[in-house]
């Protein structure tokens, strides 16, 4: 799926090397630095809806979906046009494997937050593990207008050309996110497999 929320401001549990993180630090570690200071939050003001939010992101960290799905559900309640927790929550259900659902309130966060490219880059992927993968790639496309290097959107299109059969574009796609994030590991690993399923069909 696709890399993770709307939040410009990245924590912890968010630089982590998980699929949903942006940054090298081992889950466990990012786990470790961030639950301490989500806790400390929610006993300052219970109410604050970002920290609840948190916690239901390291709950997914923590592979505790049903446990992530009450956070980010207590989230919206405190603050239903949180576009990040709506979009969290779209990955929790995903997970659960309730895709009608999760899908829904990727698009609630989207209609909530249309510039957001991670927000719009996360419908993309709902829709292309739907199977709409045209649907996606258009998507995909107008998140690339909002934010052209932004690589996240980059990795969903190379994603859609595969499925495709697209095995040139993929590729394409890939080695444009390689180049513009070289520290990210993701991206030059699928290229190399792209590259060994090419060789394995030729």
């Amino acid at each position: 799926m696709g890399e993770l929320s709307s939040a410009s401001r990245r924590s912890p549990s968010s630089l982590s090397a998980s699929g949903e993180g942006y940054g090298q630090i081992p889950v466990e570690e990012a786990i470790a630095h961030a639950a301490p200071l989500v806790d400390k939050a929610l006993e300052l003001d219970p109410r604050l809806a970002e920290a609840h939010a948190s916690r239901g992101f390291l709950d997914r960290l923590r592979e505790d979906s049903a446990g992530a799905e009450r956070s980010l559900r207590r989230a919206l309640e405190l603050n239903p046009d949180y576009s990040t927790a709506r979009s969290w929550l779209g990955l929790t259900l995903m997970d659960l494997g309730r895709l009608r659902e999760g899908r829904a309130e990727f698009q609630r966060a989207w209609e909530a937050d249309p510039l957001s490219p991670i927000v719009g880059a996360n419908l993309g992927y709902a829709l292309l593990k739907s199977g709409e993968v045209d649907a996606a790639r258009e998507h995909f496309q107008r998140v690339l207008e909002i934010a052209p290097e932004f690589t996240v959107a980059h990795s969903g299109m190379a994603q859609a050309d595969r499925r495709s059969g697209h095995l040139d574009s993929a590729e394409d796609w890939w080695e444009r996110a390689s180049r513009i994030n070289p520290r990210r590991a993701y991206y030059p690993a699928n290229l190399a497999l792209l590259q060994l399923e090419r060789e394995s069909l030729a």
